[in-house]
């Protein structure tokens, strides 16, 4: 009788639990929605300084905003990481006008996670001192050649990774 006791005031102690646990839940999800839109703001904030920087060709601005290492596939030569002053002098052969003229058209622009990336960008483009345990990665998507019949279009990818001092450059890509 104990025993059953016992184990009723378990299951009733459980059952009144349960909505407190998907209530915790649910808060749990709107923190992180809360959170993620917070980092994709503070990712857009940094894109239009990136943006104004590269159509401006000021060196020292996007020094400031990107990482000492980046990853660029679209560089001549060894493309694995080249520090920030090799990729600098690709800028004019990389960025054509049809980028320039829509680094800040929001209807070409994407911003995505891209968290399947965190560890290659946290332990290649990011110095030492600047490293996070589970760094936030995002990438804006730019289209600069818009679909046809013909061809599906094209996009360049620049990848971002959230240090202390907020978002950095630090990798291009392009797709296809």
């Amino acid at each position: 009788m104990k025993y059953l006791k016992n184990s009723l005031a378990l299951l009733l102690l459980a059952l009144c639990t349960m909505p407190t646990l998907a209530q915790t839940g649910m808060q749990v999800r709107q923190n992180n929605a809360v959170a993620e839109q917070a980092a994709t703001d503070k990712l857009q904030e940094t894109w239009n300084r990136f943006a104004d920087a590269l159509r401006l060709g000021d060196t020292a601005s996007l020094r400031a905003l990107s990482t000492p290492y980046l990853q660029c596939y679209n560089c001549p030569g060894d493309t694995t990481f080249i520090p920030f002053a090799r990729f600098r002098d690709h800028v004019p052969e990389i960025f054509g006008a049809a980028t320039l003229a829509r680094l800040k058209d929001n209807t070409k622009l994407r911003f995505i996670d891209n968290g399947h990336n965190a560890e290659l960008y946290a332990t290649s483009c990011v110095t030492k001192p600047l490293r996070l345990w589970q760094p936030h990665c995002k990438e804006v998507l730019l289209t600069y050649i818009d679909p046809s019949t013909d061809f599906e279009g094209a996009q360049q990818a620049f990848a971002f990774i959230e240090t202390k001092e907020g978002f950095k450059f630090c990798g291009y890509s392009t797709i296809p």
